[in-house]
């Protein structure tokens, strides 16, 4: 089931991106997979533009998936079509060159640097 529901995110994903012209890197096993934006130093910002776009859908979402049997096809479903919506407007934000601007709050921090 895992692996079932994990191969289905991991190829829907890759035609998200590749469809709104997003560049990202795929990763892992199917049950337990991240992704990464490709474009340097804004991959932070993007990275939070993403989680807060995947919160105002109902997902505590980050770039990466650690699947459970409960995960449904239903689930996959919903989330994917959260992700177009999102990676629409990361492709936009991109274009525009207003990543940061649409940020609703400040970067997070990244690691342990707010420790030290």
């Amino acid at each position: 089931h895992l692996n079932k529901i994990g191969k289905y995110l991991i190829k829907e994903l890759k035609k998200i991106s590749a469809t709104a012209g997003v560049d990202i890197d795929l990763q892992g096993l199917p049950p337990l997979f991240i992704f990464s934006f490709k474009y340097g130093e804004l991959n932070h910002a993007l990275n939070n533009l993403y989680t807060q776009e995947m919160l105002k859908r109902g997902f505590i979402s980050s770039r990466g998936m650690d699947l459970c049997y409960a995960f449904k096809q239903s689930h996959a479903k919903k989330y994917l079509k959260a992700n177009k919506e999102v990676f629409q407007i990361i492709k936009n934000a991109l274009e525009k060159q207003q990543v940061k601007k649409l940020l609703i709050g400040p970067l997070s921090h990244q690691g342990f640097r707010r420790l030290t």
